[in-house]
């Protein structure tokens, strides 16, 4: 997998290994939206304010505040220190008064940007082709559903149990190694997040590793690792633990961007809700 594949940013996106992400447009919705809000904030706020407008004139460390107000009988009014609330709310005026502006410039841009967008974009075109002609070309970007085929039928070779360790299985009946392990890859199946537990990673060394739970990111096309740190109340353990992160570090990946760390003791057990939390904030 390459980490560096990311569809929201477009870097790498028409890469014709077909390993990047479909384009997401949602963005422009999200942002019309909040644009339209803005602007409803906005135009609000500059009710009720003070007429005119601020001018500021700066003599040696001195400012200076007039109010300008212009019509029918034009009038520059000087501003002392006791008029801190008008001068405040003038300046205020004046920063909304610019931000409403480029929010209705922005938002009109955008709206006629969204009218022009095509139907189905470039690299959808694959996903309207009969079956038996998907099967003759390569695709600028493979679908998500296939994309999650291929990764899941990726064949590896897992880290083998020794005799007479005890035996500890998923709800799709996959042996893990403890009771926790049992926990986090139930809640990996009921979140729908398609996970391979114990595959190899081969680092930069050559060495290899087999990080508990290898779990697809598919919106980003990336793998994330989850490392349980089931016993941090043992010296050896916590030690060992600390030397496998380095190892992590040392090959590119990082704690809370494309490495979840679990952990517990015996007097702390797994938080199931934090984990959760957890895969809701690297998967939102």
């Amino acid at each position: 997998m390459n980490p560096d594949l990311n569809p929201r940013t477009g870097r790498n996106a028409f890469s014709e290994t077909g390993t990047a992400g479909p384009p997401d447009y949602s963005f422009i919705g999200s942002r019309i939206n909040y644009l339209k809000k803005l602007i409803a904030v906005k135009a609000e706020s500059l009710s009720g304010k003070p007429d005119g407008f601020l001018k500021i004139q700066t003599k040696g460390n001195h400012d200076y505040y007039f109010q300008i107000i212009r019509g029918g009988s034009p009038s520059c009014n000087y501003l002392n220190k006791t008029k801190s609330d008008i001068i405040h709310q003038l300046a205020q005026k004046g920063y909304d008064r610019k931000v409403l502006f480029a929010a209705r410039e922005e938002l009109k841009a955008l709206e006629t940007f969204q009218k022009q967008l095509p139907d189905i974009p470039a690299e959808a075109v694959y996903k309207y082709l009969p079956d038996n002609r998907k099967s003759l070309i390569r695709a600028v970007i493979v679908p998500d559903e296939l994309f999650l085929k291929q990764w899941m039928d990726t064949g590896f070779t897992p880290k083998p149990f020794s005799d007479g360790a005890l035996e500890f299985y998923t709800e799709r009946d996959e042996r893990v190694r403890s009771k926790s392990e049992v926990i986090l890859a139930n809640l990996l199946i009921r979140k729908g997040l398609p996970y391979k537990y114990e595959c190899p990673l081969t680092l930069k060394s050559g060495g290899i590793i087999h990080p508990d739970f290898t779990i697809l990111d598919l919106r980003r096309r990336r793998e994330i690792y989850l490392e349980h740190l089931g016993m941090m109340d043992d010296s050896y353990y916590s030690e060992s633990a600390v030397d496998r992160i380095a190892l992590y570090e040392e090959n590119g990946i990082f704690p809370g961007d494309r490495l979840i760390l679990t952990h517990e003791t015996r007097r702390h057990p797994l938080n199931i809700k934090a984990v959760d939390r957890l895969l809701d904030f690297h998967f939102r």
